[in-house]
């Protein structure tokens, strides 16, 4: 019975001495990871500390008119604004521009990185030009003046538009018949739809031109009208 219990306790404590040597290893193990995964964090501390990784720059935001235009370069309230190969140039919706469209008088919102420490050069990252409006829209009016490329559109809400035509452009009269440039005249009552340009005043891309004032109508046609009540 004696000789049993020994042999109990001993397989007992063998356990126990076991367990512990397994949590001791598993806990070693975890404090190596921990260095392991730590370490990358602690190389980037000390070269950035050395001098071997640069500091974060925070980018400089900049917000005026151009007061002068080069060919690479704008001058804005009083900073000269670097514009290079991967500079994103943006009309004001968001649309993509370029340097070409923009005016001395624009105005503009800057971002990117100051070229020297007395903030008078900045490395243009995003320049958007909030003068230049580019959208599709639809105009009414009437037309003032005709050309062989379209015509000037007079509106009330948006001024003298100049209106240019494509072989795409549909033209139709109001009833949906086809027309084409020649029918529309000084005087006629028109729908344009197109791409309009809020600093040039001008609409291009234009898909279709609806001419209200054909086909004609006649006194007899706004006077007679069914026996029901009916205009025809």
């Amino acid at each position: 019975m004696k000789k049993s219990l020994i042999t109990i306790i001993v397989f007992a404590t063998s356990t126990i001495l076991l367990s512990s040597s397994a949590i001791a290893v598993d806990l070693r193990s975890a404090t190596a990871a921990g260095k392991v995964i730590r370490e990358p964090f602690r190389e980037k501390v000390a070269s950035r500390a050395a001098g071997l990784v640069p500091p974060k720059v925070e980018l400089a935001k900049l917000s005026g008119s151009i007061t002068n235009k080069g060919e690479d370069t704008l001058a804005v309230s009083g900073v000269v604004v670097n514009i290079s190969s991967t500079t994103i140039l943006l009309r004001r919706f968001g649309a993509k521009s370029t340097l070409t469209e923009f005016s001395v008088g624009d105005e503009v919102q800057v971002i990117g990185k100051w070229a020297d420490t007395n903030k008078k050069v900045l490395n243009a990252k995003i320049v958007r030009n909030l003068s230049i409006q580019k959208r599709r829209g639809v105009f009414l009016g009437t037309v003032s003046s005709t050309s062989t490329t379209g015509f000037v559109l007079t509106t009330l809400s948006r001024g003298t538009q100049t209106v240019t035509v494509s072989s795409t452009t549909k033209f139709m009269d109001r009833k949906e018949k086809p027309l084409t440039l020649s029918s529309i005249v000084p005087g006629h009552k028109v729908m344009v739809k197109g791409l309009w340009d809020n600093k040039l005043n001008t609409v291009t891309e234009v898909t279709f031109v609806r001419d209200y004032s054909l086909p004609v109508i006649s006194p007899g046609d706004l006077g007679a009208t069914t026996s029901a009540g009916y205009s025809r």
